[in-house]
């Protein structure tokens, strides 16, 4: 094996550790209400204050997505530079948008090797992420727009493992089943059923959900949450993709009443200690080591 460069193996540390950009403090959002469309999930404010958030055009379309949701969220808190700031993420979202047909879709052009993705790709998470974007933009045919390949249930986007239609983060040959990709695509489409009224997304989100419930236990090792269902069950989660599963499951329970949601994220939480977070990073650094 090749020797580390110096700043490859910076860059690696960084990624196994879940440290600097791309890992910003997603807490469970304290504006977002269960029966109408208000502040997002999580609250995703530090986006905007990390260093990516100076060159928003340099950013894949999730991360777009994510940073438009924390300037909305800094505007609810009655900061008006946050309010433009949002209309400016939008502006952009727009213009790199391809159209198809009756949808938007944002290509990724990056590739990834884990998943032997080669540009130009699609990600339910980022159409999900960006419908909710433009529905609380009142924006309504463009968040349909980004919403119409996960209702169509585009191939690139949704699959059905037997207990229903899962919403794919990476279009992967088997599915990879990325489970936060999954939750955000999801609350993408609870937005267009909440807020534009859509009879057609709020059945997706129901049997995506119910798909959900039915796979969670999949997602679960007994000491820690793994991120995907790629590699036969080996893509445990970094510490802090654990610990969104666990916030994301929070939100995703106030949203829906179900239980075994709360249990499950209660579960998890209480697998995150320091040993087995440590634990998961070694397995996580040799996971890297050995791709």
């Amino acid at each position: 094996m090749a020797p580390l460069s110096e700043t490859r193996a910076t860059r690696m540390a960084a990624a196994a550790l879940s440290w600097g950009p791309g890992y910003e403090p997603q807490p469970l959002g304290k504006r977002f209400g269960t029966e109408d469309v208000r502040g997002y999930y999580l609250d995703l404010s530090a986006k905007t204050t990390s260093s990516t958030a100076a060159a928003p055009e340099r950013l894949v379309p999730a991360g777009l997505a994510q940073l438009a949701l924390g300037w909305w969220e800094r505007s609810l808190g009655g900061e008006e530079p946050a309010a433009a700031a949002f209309e400016g993420a939008c502006e952009l979202l727009l213009d790199r948008a391809v159209r198809q047909g009756d949808a938007l879709v944002w290509p990724y052009d990056v590739p990834v090797p884990k998943y032997g993705l080669q540009p130009p790709w699609f990600s339910a998470m980022a159409q999900g992420q960006i419908a909710s974007v433009f529905v609380r933009a009142g924006a309504a045919d463009a968040a349909l727009a980004a919403v119409r390949p996960l209702l169509d249930r585009g191939e690139q986007f949704v699959v059905d493992l037997g207990t229903g239609p899962v919403l794919e983060e990476a279009p992967t040959s088997p599915p990879s089943c990325v489970l936060n990709g999954w939750i955000y695509a999801l609350w993408g489409v609870r937005d267009v059923a909440v807020g534009l009224g859509s009879a057609e997304a709020a059945c997706l989100f129901d049997e995506s959900v119910q798909a959900l419930l039915a796979t969670l236990d999949e997602y679960d090792t007994g000491w820690w949450s793994r991120y995907s269902l790629w590699a036969g069950g080996r893509d445990l989660a970094k510490p802090f993709y654990h610990r969104i599963h666990v916030t994301q499951l929070e939100a995703l329970h106030a949203l829906t009443g179900f239980p075994e949601l709360a249990a499950v994220a209660r579960r998890w939480r209480e697998y995150d200690t320091r040993t087995a977070a440590a634990r998961a990073v070694l397995a996580k650094s040799r996971e890297v080591l050995t791709r």
